[in-house]
């Protein structure tokens, strides 16, 4: 069987499904990645056959900033349904342009992406194949208006009027916790455990993290995307490094973490370690409620403390805080003092640890990637016989 993956080119959206992509591998399937250019060396050095189409996701975004230069400025409740409609939409029809004629070539049998990337989505239903839409983090209140609007501006470029409720009738892979979610799981939804991540083979930490003096460890990072947003990381650093824990921080891809200058012998600073290495060692997590941080974090039972900053960020972290699994800083409460309060709570208050723990044994509960692709599997065939049988 050949079995077709395609997300926006962002580590944030790759990511959270390699866990499939790794079980279709297992199983003897045909897999091939499509998303853009920037990312496909990475998924290449995975083993994953990947198709680089569409533009890379510095060139969406601008392409988005040239069509709204004052995007960065607007309220969130503003910049996100314009990000869905302008900064996705239009890649999503180049990339089909790409995707499209190379599918039929291939001809998948099924084809899964992320809701972020329609391409995907028109690949399956211009070639007939099984259509599975995987979600990134919890579903949000109001889900359909959103998918609507991702689909609206390739709907109209492509006059596919019915591709936003083609992509709520596919099957939706669904991988929060049931604890998480706002919403009932969906009718044609099927559950899928999240991962903390791929140890990507690297070592598993450095050697000066076993030299760290504390017997508490907290996680500090803001992602691949937002991580740029020194204020809020330097206010975090500064408020954790005085406190008697091991601070372990990524500063991700483009930010030197020789800028953050010299810091005491409790702070360890890369710009990348393995998450699936680092989080079991860990007490607590300082992030931007990023889905891979936050769900990683909650596979090891992790209370979080969450500098939301946009996308979304700020509907993860409000479910954590819902939950009671973590505390949400917003963008005035960000100062050293409010971040060190908030770690000191998550820590010492056993009711966070509790919560999060819930949650892990929900995550442990969920049907791993293997069982997941056999049900996708047995659903096909049980579509195609019914069409067969009509």
């Amino acid at each position: 069987m050949r079995i077709l993956f395609s997300a926006w080119p962002a580590w944030g959206h790759i990511l959270p499904m390699l866990p499939l992509v790794r079980a279709a591998q297992r199983a003897g399937h045909d897999v091939a990645f499509s998303t853009g250019p920037d990312m496909v060396d990475e998924l290449d050095r995975r083993g994953i056959a990947a198709w680089a189409t569409g533009p890379t996701a510095a060139e969406a975004g601008a392409a988005l900033h040239e069509a709204y230069p004052d995007h960065d400025q607007l309220p969130v409740e503003q910049r996100m349904p314009l990000s869905l409609v302008r900064f996705f939409g239009p890649a999503s029809v180049i990339r089909a342009k790409t995707l499209v004629p190379r599918a039929r070539l291939w001809s998948p049998d099924i084809v899964v992406h992320d809701p972020s990337e329609v391409a995907g989505a028109i690949a399956a239903v211009a070639i007939g194949a099984m259509h599975v839409m995987h979600g990134l983090s919890p579903t949000p209140p109001g889900i359909e208006p959103l998918v609507r609007l991702l689909a609206a501006y390739p709907a109209q470029q492509l006059d596919l009027p019915e591709l936003g409720e083609q992509m709520l009738a596919a099957t939706q892979l669904d991988i929060s916790p049931p604890g998480l979610s706002a919403n009932p799981t969906l009718s044609n939804s099927l559950l899928l455990r999240p991962t903390a991540g791929e140890n990507d083979g690297a070592a598993p930490l450095p050697g000066e993290f076993e030299k760290l003096p504390h017997r508490r460890t907290v996680y500090l990072t803001l992602g691949t995307i937002v991580n740029t947003s020194s204020g809020a990381f330097d206010a975090a650093l500064a408020g954790l490094r005085e406190l008697p824990v091991n601070v372990v921080v990524t500063t991700g891809p483009g930010v030197d973490p020789a800028g953050l200058g010299a810091q005491p012998a409790n702070v360890l600073v890369r710009q990348f370690l393995p998450q699936a290495a680092l989080l079991p060692a860990c007490d607590a997590i300082v992030s931007h409620a990023g889905a891979g941080t936050m769900l990683g974090g909650l596979c090891h039972g992790l209370p979080q403390v969450c500098l939301p900053m946009g996308a979304d960020q700020p509907m993860n972290a409000a479910s954590l805080a819902r939950v009671g699994a973590g505390i949400t800083l917003g963008p005035g409460e960000r100062t050293a003092a409010a971040v060190r309060d908030a770690v000191i709570k998550v820590l010492d208050d056993p009711s966070y640890r509790r919560a999060a723990g819930t949650l892990q044994q929900e995550i442990a509960a969920m049907p791993s990637a293997d069982e997941t692709l056999d049900s996708l599997i047995e659903l096909r065939s049980r579509r195609i016989a019914l069409v067969h049988a009509g």
